[in-house]
């Protein structure tokens, strides 16, 4: 019984990924639902380029593949996420169920509270710090007083939570800074050291059981004996080795989504090609602005304008029926489509057969 065709499709340019994507479906025929071709994004310091994942991705989908298999994911946060953003603006919009688990959840999104967030109960004399945190910047304690953060969450189900804090270490910082972790009936004190560089990022502090609804989770207190204290996002996580039995179906998001556009202006491969009677060309969007998409023929004469509008960021698609600007069947053969914008300009050829 095979669960999954995982075929590896390392190749460093298109022309060569699509040769070989071709080949291995053809050793594949009839298995599209479980075939992920394996795709290399990352190996030491290379990186691949947007373009060049778009591109292939669209190939991929052009013949019925609906999924890949990213090696390795640490792409995904390269040069500030570009990758990852890229692909959750275009072809990953719609979060991802894991296969043979009829639509249930094993590992549903972290949920994070920001310090600056509604659901945080500040007392005391804390100040914002403007440099990079979790979200923005985040908060210090030097004062001479005390004063205490509390993080409270919607618990969207009973179960055990790693609960995590979110670190911007400084020498200056203590080394005891500490924190109150609430579950159901019971609460623990966990000191954590923020002057330790080693300590950078998401910090895990305990694993608790929680039961749905609205909960204090979290408590940091400041005090003169402890030194500076910094303060910024809380996060829970369901613990699956001390629950592995809760069944998650559903998780309704009430919050506004936030939506990513891409970080890369690209123009894709047309799908068919060669075709008859029309081709679908698309094409994704860093930001908005004037955009033009012209056929041209082999001697470089203009044969129809697609799209000459303002467009806005994100992904779109023109439809060319082989028909010229003035309505009139175009002659089969070798043709060019440009994108051109404020700051990018791609051209690719296709066919028209007839």
């Amino acid at each position: 019984i095979v669960d999954n065709i995982i075929p590896q499709v390392y190749r460093y340019n298109y022309t060569d990924y699509l040769f070989e994507l071709n080949k291995s479906l053809n050793n594949f025929p009839g298995y599209r639902e479980i075939y992920f071709p394996g795709m290399l994004i990352k190996s030491g310091s290379y990186v691949i380029e947007p373009d060049f994942l778009l591109q292939s991705l669209q190939a991929n989908r052009d013949r019925n593949v609906n999924g890949e298999a990213f090696f390795f994911y640490e792409a995904l946060r390269a040069n500030n996420n570009l990758l990852g953003d890229t692909l959750k603006a275009t072809f990953y919009k719609q979060p991802a169920l894991t296969p043979d688990r009829d639509g249930k959840i094993w590992r549903p999104k972290a949920i994070v509270v920001n310090e600056d967030d509604a659901d945080v109960v500040i007392s005391g004399n804390w100040q914002n710090v403007d440099a990079p945190g979790f979200k923005g910047g985040f908060l210090k304690w030097n004062d001479a007083g005390s004063g205490a953060i509390e993080y409270y969450f919607d618990v969207p189900f009973t179960a055990w939570f790693n609960v995590y804090a979110f670190i911007v270490p400084d020498a200056e910082n203590t080394s005891t800074a500490p924190y109150t972790i609430y579950s159901n009936d019971d609460s623990l004190n966990v000191f954590l050291d923020q002057s330790n560089t080693d300590n950078n990022g998401w910090q895990f502090l305990e694993s608790v059981y929680m039961e749905k609804g609205k909960k204090k989770i979290v408590k940091l207190t400041a005090a003169p004996a402890n030194g500076n204290v910094m303060a910024d996002a809380v996060m829970i996580m369901i613990n699956r080795k001390l629950s592995p039995d809760v069944i998650i179906t559903d998780l309704t998001d009430n919050s506004t989504p936030t939506e990513v556009m891409p970080q890369t202006t690209v123009l894709f491969r047309n799908y068919p090609n060669p075709f008859n009677p029309s081709t679908t060309i698309r094409y994704a969007l860093d930001k908005p602005g004037p955009v033009s998409l012209k056929v041209f023929d082999t001697l470089g004469r203009q044969v129809v304008t697609l799209v000459n509008s303002e467009k806005s960021a994100g992904t779109h698609q023109a439809i060319w029926n082989g028909l010229n600007q003035s309505s009139e069947q175009a002659a089969s053969g070798l043709y060019f489509y440009s994108l051109q914008t404020d700051n990018y300009q791609k051209m690719y050829k296709m066919i028209l057969l007839k």
